[in-house]
């Protein structure tokens, strides 16, 4: 097929030079070879038609898809954004899957492009190391893309573990004492504990299973 257009004789070059450029604008089918045609005109009038160019044929872009974490290594129940950023192509739009291993990160399987760009914010990942990706699904003139793999390494969050009371107080020898315990997540980790706590005087213990929050420690000394 040809595309005609009346254009002055200075952009006849410019045309043929970035054709591949216009295929969007003029509507054109990647894969599909065209040519081209000019006609000028001028004070005078309209000249007659130059002949066709070579033929050109519009192509998918060739992308790349770059990606980083904000924060890595990180802790558990620590919020962590993976940015993808589309390199290459014309334009890319689209969609950005960001997976962990095979499985798509929650709330991540299809972000949109803005400006060549995703981002997947997330902290629900588990204490281990993951095996993070993010796929480009490509356009209609832009082929899809693998980011390299980005190994996010999760280590357990610190705690703070503090004895907010204790009853009676004071208390008669061999009476058990109420031990009340409390333990939480330090920033930037978060979540709620698990496992045990062990209350000791140096020679007698008791042991919280949490959720539980206190415990009866029994003196052997005054």
């Amino acid at each position: 097929p040809e595309l005609c257009r009346d254009l002055n004789s200075g952009e006849y070059n410019r045309l043929l030079q970035r054709a591949l450029y216009f295929h969007k604008r003029y509507r054109l089918t990647n894969g599909t070879p065209y040519t081209f045609m000019v006609k000028a005109t001028n004070g005078i009038g309209p000249g007659p038609a130059g002949g066709p160019s070579n033929s050109v044929t519009p192509m998918t872009g060739a992308t790349s898809t770059g990606l980083n974490s904000s924060a890595n290594p990180s802790v558990f129940g620590q919020s962590v954004t993976f940015t993808a950023t589309v390199n290459g192509g014309i334009s890319p739009t689209g969609s950005m899957a960001f997976k962990d291993g095979a499985t798509n990160i929650t709330g991540c399987g299809s972000i949109l492009l803005s400006s060549g760009q995703a981002q997947c914010s997330t902290n629900a990942l588990s204490v281990n190391s993951h095996s993070i990706t993010a796929v480009y699904s490509g356009d209609s003139n832009n082929n899809g893309s693998t980011s390299s793999l980005l190994t996010q390494v999760v280590n357990k969050a610190a705690t703070t573990t503090t004895i907010s009371g204790h009853v009676p107080n004071p208390s008669a020898f061999g009476a058990p004492i109420a031990m009340n315990v409390s333990t939480v997540a330090v920033a930037p980790g978060s979540g709620t504990p698990t496992g045990t706590i062990t209350v000791s005087d140096g020679t007698a213990n008791c042991t919280i299973t949490l959720p539980a929050s206190s415990c009866n420690l029994t003196p052997t000394s005054a």
